[in-house]
């Protein structure tokens, strides 16, 4: 046998019968480390599969958004959102009544909502029928007002199904802000998926994202709802921030300035254009 090295990690060798074999001389110390290795490798393992293990399923999730929506016994409200460019006033009345006003460079618009239909209406233009969806705030404070809470979970998702959001499929993710949440519709790293986002602990929205395929060119929306919080005296829990994005670029950034819960809103606001 002729040695090569002493020195631990390099290799010996020893010729038996005409056959060179070469290992790595014995080291307790380096025995120590691989069996250190190893036992963290297990604990990771453990822990990734422990939290895999306690994401409950998409449907329990959304259902439970539904019900702390439906404590809010929302019958209407008007926000009013200022940003750089534009104001918008959001308007809703129980059962399925909305309307948006919008004031910008542009002028004044509105878009109004009945049972499902939508038309736009400028001054100087005849009301054009839209198809765009409202916001899923908006569409969630419709569903919560469904009765039985079981019907109005079901509402809530065949609305998402309508927005092409796997409800079937759930994982954890942060929020860019570093809010832990439930991702609704796929894992952190499909973003070619439309998924909704939400805080774990209170189970409200905080990011919503719509892929837009027209035209042979994907584009993704997302909006994002931050700094949530009750409004006093009325008691409604609700975002200060709405930030919009088209392709991970920040295109609007709007904060709440007004809020009312069950306000008296006139009929007319929602009246259909006439044919």
């Amino acid at each position: 046998m002729r040695r090569l090295s002493s020195r631990p990690f390099l290799l010996e060798e020893q010729r038996q019968g005409g056959i060179v074999l070469r290992h790595a001389p014995a080291n307790p110390k380096s025995r120590f480390s691989l069996v250190n290795a190893g036992a963290m490798a297990l604990l990771l393992l453990i822990k990734a599969q422990s939290a895999h293990a306690f994401v409950p399923p998409a449907r329990w999730i959304l259902e439970q958004v539904v019900n702390r929506a439906r404590q809010e016994n929302l019958k209407s409200f008007r926000v009013v959102w200022n940003s750089q460019t534009a104001t918008e006033e959001w308007l809703f009345q129980a059962p399925n009544s909305m309307r948006l006003n919008r004031t910008d460079a542009n002028g004044n618009r509105s878009i109004v909502r009945v049972k499902g239909q939508a038309w736009l209406l400028r001054s100087s233009q005849p009301p054009k029928r839209i198809t765009n969806r409202p916001d899923i705030l908006l569409e969630l404070f419709t569903c919560a007002r469904e009765k039985p809470s079981r019907a109005a979970a079901s509402c809530w998702l065949n609305r998402l199904r309508d927005r092409r959001i796997n409800i079937t499929k759930a994982s954890l993710d942060r929020t860019p802000d570093g809010r832990i949440a439930w991702l609704i519709g796929g894992m952190p790293r499909e973003t070619h998926r439309a998924r909704l986002w939400i805080d774990k602990e209170q189970a409200i929205p905080l990011r919503v994202t719509r892929i837009d395929n027209k035209r042979g060119k994907q584009k993704v929306f997302d909006s994002r709802y931050s700094a949530w919080r009750t409004h006093e005296p009325d008691g409604l829990l609700f975002p200060q921030v709405l930030r919009r994005h088209r392709d991970g670029n920040l295109i609007k950034r709007m904060t709440l300035q007004h809020v009312a819960k069950n306000p008296a809103l006139s009929p007319r606001l929602f009246q259909p254009p006439s044919p």
